[in-house]
């Protein structure tokens, strides 16, 4: 038989969801003067769109969670 689908489907198995306003947490916590990542986007870009990047990473960090899958 085929396995029921989860109860929520955005979800991961154990039921963990980053949240937006976790997100946006730490994207406060940025320190702009720091270098940027391997992705080249500043801490100085993170820090100051926060609030409208926050929904956006947070969908991605979910659907990693979900996927189990990280993006190289």
């Amino acid at each position: 038989p085929d396995p029921e689908p989860p109860e929520h489907p955005d979800k991961a198995p154990d039921g963990s969801e980053i949240t937006v306003e976790e997100v946006r947490a730490k994207l406060r916590q940025c320190q702009p003067e720091k270098a940027a990542g391997p992705d080249d986007i500043l801490t100085k870009i993170l820090k100051s769109c926060y609030f409208e990047l926050a929904p956006i990473f947070c969908k991605i960090f979910n659907k990693c969670l979900l996927g189990g899958k990280i993006p190289n």
